[in-house]
């Protein structure tokens, strides 16, 4: 079971997805500030991530997306919001595809897919130190009691934060998940993703290419793109505005 912090206030949850070397704390900004509005939220840390066991040295998107309906199962939670950030937003893609009828609106924030086509050369060159990661992984595939709060980072750019999470990723979590992320790739039923979609996009994303929103954009049926400053993780460098896109969003 994943671990996650359900805030139950009024409505449906909010539910948040996080990035890669992450936990569920990179969203604290946004949890406080809609908690202050009385809303829902429920915040997991994914599988191989902060308190959540990777119990086989595995995992997949879609193994992702179904430990998420686990949680929302045990919780008795029928419908949901999702916003999910870089791999977040696949497990969100996903989980919308798979099931509809438990998701209302889903909001995606630097989404990543993983194609060449679509990755700055910064993120290409993960593939060269992935051996590297592997053994480490072998010994550290522990959860972490103790995570750090992400979201009280100094910095917001893409390699501090990665950098900052690994206190809160095991080595082994983060093996599975980069290679979670690349078999993924590009999923080929987007259309049948037919709830209201929202892309936030920053407009100086150092990880991944302007052209995922834009993909996205054209295969949902519904989606809307909205881009603001920042860098890729946005959440951090530029709170403000995405609290109140959420606001404007979901509430």
């Amino acid at each position: 079971m994943l671990h996650y912090e359900f805030k139950k206030r009024v409505g449906k949850p909010i539910v948040f997805l996080h990035g890669l070397g992450e936990d569920h704390s990179i969203f604290n900004h946004q949890i406080n500030y809609l908690d202050g509005l009385l809303k829902s939220t429920l915040a997991v840390d994914l599988e191989g991530h902060g308190r959540s066991l990777l119990t086989d040295g595995k995992t997949s998107i879609p193994r992702q997306a179904e430990s998420l309906d686990r949680v929302l199962t045990t919780e008795k939670i029928p419908k949901v919001d999702l916003v999910g950030f870089s791999l977040g937003g696949a497990v969100a893609l996903e989980y919308a595809t798979k099931h509809p009828d438990k998701v209302d609106y889903v909001c995606l924030i630097n989404p990543a897919l993983y194609d060449d086509y679509f990755l700055t050369l910064q993120v290409k060159l993960v593939r060269n130190v992935l051996e590297i990661v592997k053994g480490f992984a072998k010994n550290d595939n522990s959860v972490r009691d103790k995570p750090a709060d992400l979201s009280g980072a100094m910095f917001s750019n893409a390699h501090y934060s990665f950098l900052n999470g690994l206190r809160a990723t095991s080595a082994a979590g983060l093996y599975a998940n980069i290679h979670a992320l690349m078999d993924y790739g590009v999923p080929k039923n987007l259309s049948e993703v037919n709830t209201d979609t929202l892309i936030i996009r920053s407009d100086d994303d150092e990880l991944i290419k302007e052209e995922v929103v834009n993909f996205l954009d054209k295969e949902l049926s519904y989606s809307k793109i909205i881009k603001i400053p920042g860098k890729h993780v946005v959440m951090l460098d530029n709170k403000e505005e995405i609290n109140k896109i959420l606001e404007e969003f979901l509430c």
